[in-house]
């Protein structure tokens, strides 16, 4: 893992920060063009709904393109919904963690029984962030300029990766058929690789999430399983020790940062492809995403906004 220039790392941050806005009903929340892009596709699927029974209650039979339409729309929303799902699922994972280490030192729950518990959630966060690229991969696949010759290519968005890469000989012709702003996408998240690594090594080549220190601590893991896999390769200012054992607040937030930032520009182009009148443009643009994880992540982005100013 390599960390970009710093200066590019602190607008990171800074951005995704702004993305987390406080709601007067909801308290903290995303808003942006990837929530507003759930809401998009349900009132389009409840247009194209009505369109379809009234040329069947007139027609007896409703128009082919508007069932293909409907299919298309959603496969779009279904996808949507388990990307929306599984970050709900790592924002749980940070307030349970965080939750977890107060109980600690509350002395509500047992030190040994922590470390367990957070070493099953360090292992389920790369599991999740994991699956949230391949469900993207899949919307990729769908919106791509030649759907019907890329179908089969969002199993997951590593082996997408490697259709759209320049090593591949045939790259021009599969760019050609995902399309420009397809194909630029999946390179932007070329980093996904990092976190598809350590995931791999863990569900896959016997790794452990080893927990260090206490509950007075940063939440600090090591990654270990004997060579040739028996570290996480993260810059220094993510290390506790200097050597191995990693500050999972400050790598937990700096990869959400970019994942975050990643959505929302997908989430644009993504609500590009939804034909909705004004009105509805207007109300989709108003929803929102709370989570109770929330105030953790904030909690670990400015921890990590903190740290990156004294570099």
């Amino acid at each position: 893992m390599k960390l970009e220039d710093i200066s590019t790392t602190k607008s990171e941050i800074k951005q995704a920060r702004e993305l987390i806005k406080v709601h007067k009903d909801f308290g903290l929340v995303l808003s942006g063009p990837f929530e507003h892009f759930g809401a998009a596709v349900d009132f389009y699927l409840s247009h194209l709904q009505k369109q379809v029974n009234f040329s069947t209650s007139i027609k007896g039979a409703p128009i082919q393109t508007d069932l293909d339409n409907i299919l298309h729309f959603q496969r779009l929303r279904q996808n949507h919904k388990y990307i929306t799902d599984d970050l709900g699922n790592i924002l749980t994972i940070l307030l349970r963690m965080n939750w977890m280490k107060n109980s600690v030192r509350m002395g509500t729950c047992p030190n040994n029984l922590w470390r367990e518990f957070t070493s099953l959630d360090v292992h389920f966060f790369f599991v999740e962030f994991r699956s949230i690229f391949d469900y993207i991969a899949q919307l990729i696949a769908e919106i791509a300029d030649s759907p019907k010759e890329t179908k089969n290519w969002g199993k997951s968005f590593h082996g997408l990766s490697k259709k759209v890469s320049p090593k591949n000989p045939n790259y021009e012709a599969n760019e050609k058929k995902l399309g420009t702003k397809q194909t630029e996408l999946v390179r932007k998240g070329k980093w996904h690789s990092e976190i598809k690594e350590v995931r791999e090594n863990l569900t896959h080549r016997g790794s452990e999430a080893i927990i260090f220190g206490s509950a007075e601590d940063p939440i600090l893991f090591q990654l270990y399983s004997g060579p040739p896999h028996a570290a996480v390769n993260v810059p220094p200012m993510f290390m506790w020790d200097g050597k191995s054992i990693i500050d999972f607040e400050l790598f937990s937030s700096y990869y959400l940062a970019k994942l975050l930032l990643f959505l929302e520009e997908f989430g644009d182009y993504l609500y590009s492809k939804v034909p909705i009148s004004k009105p509805f443009d207007k109300i989709s643009k108003s929803s929102v995403s709370a989570h109770g994880g929330l105030p953790t992540l904030v909690m670990y982005l400015d921890k990590l906004s903190k740290r990156l100013k004294g570099t």
